[in-house]
């Protein structure tokens, strides 16, 4: 495993308690202080519910209740998240930071610890494995894997060293952020989405007590903070900007390419750390079925079927990942300039939820990634 961010512990950990030999690198000292991701939503938990991590998030998580949107200063509608058809009937909200944490521990309790400051150079696949290239300090290492797995965010060398097309945009949408103390009118059970026309949308998600994050698709979220929240101290900002691309394939042999090394798009819609996570999940579930059978009595009709089945979670990646920027696409304009006929229909859409079985459903799998 290359990458030891939430997508590479989690490929990790599944295997590891599969009883695979692992190793997993990291060319970074630490893991990131930042909590850039947030949202675990149900599919995750669902997914990661055998490993006993679900207890944790839920434990130390932080539930938001609600849904609110406000135009132009004032609460349109509000959603009433109990009616997600889930035991969790909210979102979760976890700081990335808390869930790496939790995962490197889990994947300790299994005897496996992330070589960090460990660089991969090179490798040379086949149809059996590689042959691998790595650095540590002034240390160079060769070894033989039986797979590669990239999951080493947008820069991804191992993307780069399988040479796989990154194809999409580069964003032409700043994002601005930062997390600070908010007064007691910014709920801290709701999330919070704040339109008015020729502005960027403003997205406010609690997490927990008086602590906020608030998003913009814009670079100056803090000088477009309403009043009304008394902002107080600032415990972390930034700004970014996040393309819109995936690769169009993810394996080579038995080199695959997973989570934001494979796919990148906008903050809206919180997917990003829950569709890596189910990469994850799926791709270790499917190598541990597979190498559970005896090489010695593998038939080249058995090693056909074993192929056919890595092509199916192939094409099952590509098609979640194209419609999951699809769906980012959409709200990334709304989040951007929201038309008038956008703040008309909105509030409309949202108070319908309860009454229409149709619109609930759309939102229902928006929210929770559930079928």
């Amino acid at each position: 495993m290359v990458g030891a961010g939430p997508t590479g512990l989690t490929t990790a950990l599944m295997l590891a308690r599969q009883g695979q030999a692992v190793r997993i690198i990291d060319r970074n000292a630490a893991p990131t202080a930042e909590s850039r991701a947030l949202v675990i939503n149900h599919r995750t938990l669902d997914l990661l519910r055998d490993t006993g991590l679900t207890e944790k998030f839920l434990a130390i998580g932080h539930l938001v209740k609600g849904l609110k949107l406000t135009i132009h200063g004032r609460t349109k509608a509000r959603v009433d998240l109990a009616i997600i058809p889930h035991a969790v009937r909210g979102l979760l909200v976890v700081p990335q930071n808390f869930t790496e944490r939790l995962l490197a521990d889990a994947l300790r309790e299994v005897g496996v610890l992330v070589e960090r400051r460990t660089e991969f150079m090179a490798a040379t696949m086949d149809p059996h494995g590689g042959d691998i290239q790595l650095k540590t300090g002034d240390a160079h290492e060769a070894c033989r894997v039986s797979w590669l797995i990239g999951a080493d965010g947008a820069d991804s060398v191992v993307r780069k060293a399988l040479e796989f097309d990154f194809k999409g945009a580069a964003s032409a949408y700043t994002w601005s952020l930062v997390d600070l103390e908010l007064g007691p009118e910014a709920e801290p059970r709701d999330i919070e989405i704040c339109l008015a026309s020729g502005f960027p949308a403003l997205f406010r998600i609690p997490l927990g007590g008086n602590r906020h994050r608030v998003l913009c698709n814009g670079p100056d979220v803090e000088e477009m903070l309403p009043e009304n929240w008394e902002p107080g101290a600032i415990h972390w900002q930034g700004q970014f900007t996040t393309p819109h691309r995936m690769t169009d394939r993810r394996l080579l042999g038995r080199g695959a390419l997973i989570g934001d090394a494979a796919h990148r798009h906008s903050p809206a819609g919180g997917r990003g750390i829950n569709l890596g996570i189910e990469d994850a999940v799926t791709l270790a579930g499917l190598i541990g079925e597979t190498s559970s059978i005896d090489p010695k009595l593998m038939s080249r009709e058995m090693e056909e079927q074993m192929r056919n089945r890595f092509r199916a979670w192939e094409r099952d990646r590509l098609a979640r990942t194209r419609s999951t920027l699809a769906v980012s696409d959409r709200l990334q304009a709304l989040a951007t300039n929201p038309t008038g006929w956008q703040l008309f229909t909105l509030p409309l859409a949202l108070r319908f939820i309860g009454l229409l079985p149709s619109v609930r459903r759309e939102v229902l799998a928006l929210l929770t990634d559930l079928q």
